[in-house]
């Protein structure tokens, strides 16, 4: 009885453990991504870096469709997962429109309810929405959590109109775009950063009474973050073009109902001069080290040093800028990618010839026996096979082909079974002197007997 109850426990684990795994989805694509429309629940991950560059000419010239909706509209809010596996999206081209009173979305998330997305890059995007942003134009109710993720590019607003019917006045204009979010209520986001350029497309700010508001949110980092949305270790070095616009602008958050803790925005950088959440900084501050001096800079973020010379960096995205930085933790191990071994082979976390390292004989850290240990002299790599000078009297004999890397010089050859040489044994009765076989042998004696 015992052992089927255990079998049974067994069983239930194997399915919960194969379900798991088989939920996990991942994408090479930007079709895939597309994809993520068909079930909106899923979690998925990122095999590699993938270019949405075709996205342009999608949809009739609208590009790719923000999860959650398509080209007939709203589909659906995701709720999945996304695990960028430290892999970046370039070039996605999501720019929708519809009439004066459609209120339109860009991103590559639509609309976020219970969400994640995690060590995700998006470079080089082109984005128009009424609700905008580079990870998620609109996070609802449950909202998203975003954790080492950030975004670069264009990002433009677009107005919708709403009959607010109230007086004659009642056409308000509305939108909200960010950098990372164009709206979130109770979210989390921590260590991310957006650098985009913002273009503000119509927008103003006026009160006409009655509850019938004509506001537009527009923010380097976030355009609107409500209910209770939470904000750590993050920046912006967005710029914001205005124009003749007058939305609400901030150079970090534009509206803000939650907290903002140790996150930062360039001043010298961002076009407006106010900010609803985060601490500006100038441009030499937000270069400098200790601005962060509450960041992780062990594990998440990379502060290049000397002070001045660039902005704080997710670690894991420094992988493929060309550059094998170690100061920055990248090896042939963390980043093959930079710090390829060509010929050689990464051997932990270095590069290594097999061919001829003799610390490195054949295998990754096979040692062929040091000088002056078990009698050798001269040691080297030859072929990926341990060779050795050895002292007068002494050699290498455990294998001819493929000696052992670990005893060095282990036979003495003056043995009459290795005598002057390895395996050179002499005749029956003989003795070894001096590496040479003497001395009457047995047969000799044998021989006399007989006769």
């Amino acid at each position: 009885m015992k052992r089927g109850i255990v079998f049974l426990v067994l069983g239930i684990l194997i399915i919960i453990l194969t379900s798991s795994i088989s939920a996990l989805t991942g994408i090479s694509t930007c079709q895939g991504l597309q994809n993520i429309n068909n079930n909106l629940a899923e979690s998925y991950y990122l095999m590699n870096d993938i270019s949405c560059a075709i996205t342009s000419t999608w949809n009739s010239g609208q590009g790719f469709a923000p999860i959650g909706r398509n080209a007939g509209g709203y589909i659906g809010d995701f709720s999945g997962r996304i695990d960028g596996k430290g892999h970046k999206i370039t070039n996605l081209y999501s720019k929708w429109t519809g009439d004066a009173y459609t209120t339109t979305y860009g991103g590559l998330i639509g609309i976020a309810n219970g969400a994640r997305v995690y060590n995700l890059s998006l470079q080089n995007v082109d984005i128009m929405g009424g609700y905008a942003g580079g990870i998620v134009a609109r996070a609802v109710v449950n909202g998203i959590i975003i954790d080492q993720s950030y975004v670069t590019g264009i990002i433009t607003s677009r107005i919708w109109l709403e009959d607010c019917g109230v007086f004659i006045i009642d056409i308000t204009r509305h939108y909200r775009v960010g950098g990372l979010v164009g709206f979130a209520e109770n979210s989390i986001i921590t260590n991310s950063y957006a650098t985009v350029t913002l273009y503000a497309n119509g927008g103003r700010n006026n009160d006409f009474g009655g509850g019938c508001y004509d506001t537009s949110y527009i923010g380097g980092f976030c355009g609107q973050c409500w209910g209770g949305t939470t904000i750590s270790n993050s920046y912006s070095n967005s710029y914001i073009s205005l124009g003749l616009n007058t939305p609400i602008a901030g150079g970090f958050i534009s509206r803000l109902s939650g907290t903002v803790t140790s996150s930062y925005w360039d001043r010298d950088v961002a076009g407006v001069g106010t900010s609803a959440g985060g601490t500006p900084k100038t441009t030499a501050e937000m270069k400098t080290k200790s601005t962060f001096s509450g960041w992780d800079s062990v594990k998440i973020w990379y502060m290049a040093q000397p002070d001045l010379t660039d902005y704080p960096r997710l670690r894991w995205s420094l992988c493929g800028d060309g550059t094998c930085n170690s100061a920055a933790g990248e090896n042939c191990l963390t980043c093959l990618a930079d710090c390829g071994c060509g010929i050689q082979t990464c051997c932990t976390d270095i590069c290594k010839d097999l061919q001829n390292n003799p610390d490195s004989c054949g295998f990754c850290n096979r040692a062929c026996s040091q000088v002056g240990v078990n009698h050798v002299q001269t040691r080297s790599c030859v072929s990926a096979k341990c060779s050795f000078t050895c002292d007068t009297g002494w050699g290498n004999c455990n294998s001819v082909l493929n000696p052992n890397p670990d005893d060095g010089c282990e036979r003495s050859l003056t043995t009459v079974t290795d005598c002057g040489g390895c395996n050179i044994a002499c005749a029956h009765g003989q003795t070894c002197e001096s590496g040479v076989c003497g001395g009457i042998s047995g047969v000799y004696w044998k021989n006399m007997i007989n006769n």
